[in-house]
């Protein structure tokens, strides 16, 4: 089942609703000749159940209204996947159709596709395909999806969230798709999250430790910026997930920020490193939220911990810490350029910087 509702804006034509509902399919925009929910008459605000759907399908609802002329007129159509839980262990198990511990997936990346729920066992998980377009091997990335939370830290025996522990199962999404341990045939991005998904909170990553992405191509297009996550347009919510051994040629080897406002909290940015800007977090024009969140031992030529760039960089920083951090020239723990982030009760210690600005 779903629930669904809907409201009018105006009676702009002067028309009466002799009846109003929901109606709903797979195909992009339904009609009442699909599946359909009566839900009335009149202009008041109104919501229904659609029952009899089917798991690990995507759907689409639009409400509708036939108006005393005997015309049908629509809202827009809302994309939607029922509740669904996957299940991912390293190398798969069973049956690998996701269903359970015992049938797990092996690739995080088929079930997020197919699941409104991940839940991911302790392992190293590399890319295995192009979500979001691509065809050569470093190009390979995991993308989020609206709609889908993936969970991270689980001993592969779970029935409870509330059993999960993502300190001790540590669950890797790892860039080293290559020759182990050589850095230079590591996937450009780790997770890339497009324009084309338009990330917002309901997209969620949770327990995920992100590693060994390497970004080191000849231009931003070409991946040289956010090696460990690349957001363009995404404004994703990222919790107690751990950034480390990253790097970018040119920002953000931790995370890269487009025009996008994630919500960061319980993150650790460590020993990523990035030969131009952020070491941690570049935004461009971008303004994240962040809490409880650490820099420790990033390094970069400006803002090490994060760069804030460009006048719509206001984010938030509270009770962060930024500690052991390097700017070869200026802004150990971060560098603000033509931007206002806003900082609460954080913490800036033993932080370095060549020439200027060793904590800001």
């Amino acid at each position: 089942n779903a629930d669904s509702g809907a409201s009018f804006v105006e009676n702009g034509i002067g028309f009466s609703v002799l009846e109003k509902g929901l109606c709903w399919s797979t195909t992009q925009y339904p009609t009442i000749n699909d599946s359909m929910l009566a839900c009335g008459s009149g202009f008041d605000s109104f919501s229904g159940t659609m029952t009899g759907l089917v798991t690990a399908s995507v759907y689409r609802v639009r409400a509708y209204a036939k108006l005393d002329d005997e015309s049908v007129i629509y809202g827009q159509s809302v994309e939607f996947l029922p509740f669904t839980r996957s299940y991912v262990v390293q190398g798969g198990a069973g049956l690998m159709d996701g269903s359970s511990w015992a049938n797990a997936y092996a690739d995080p990346q088929t079930a997020i596709e197919s699941s409104t729920e991940v839940w991911i066992a302790a392992g190293t998980y590399k890319p295995t395909s192009w979500p979001n377009g691509g065809s050569t091997e470093r190009r390979k990335h995991f993308s989020l999806k609206n709609g889908v939370s993936v969970y991270g830290g689980f001993a592969g025996t779970e029935s409870l969230f509330s059993e999960r522990d993502f300190l001790k199962n540590e669950t890797i999404f790892s860039g080293d798709i290559g020759s182990e341990g050589k850095r230079d045939d590591n996937c450009y991005h780790v997770i890339y999250n497009s324009s084309d998904r338009y990330l917002d909170e309901s997209a969620v990553i949770d327990g995920i430790f992100i590693a060994h992405g390497y970004a080191d191509g000849s231009s931003s297009y070409d991946g040289n910026d956010g090696a460990g996550m690349y957001n363009k347009f995404a404004s994703l919510k990222i919790c107690n997930c751990k950034f480390q051994d990253n790097f970018s040629l040119n920002n953000g080897s931790g995370m890269y920020n487009y025009y996008s406002s994630p919500v960061i909290t319980g993150c650790i940015f460590t020993d990523n490193y990035s030969y131009e800007n952020a070491g941690g977090i570049y935004n461009y024009n971008s303004s994240p939220t962040l809490e409880n969140s650490t820099f420790f031992r990033n390094q970069a030529r400006l803002g090490a911990g994060v760069f804030n760039s460009e006048a719509l960089s206001i984010g938030t920083f509270t009770n962060c810490t930024f500690k052991e951090n390097y700017a070869r020239t200026s802004g150990a723990g971060i560098y603000n350029y033509y931007s206002t982030p806003c900082l609460t009760n954080c913490t800036f210690y033993q932080n370095t910087a060549g020439s200027y600005g060793g904590g800001i």
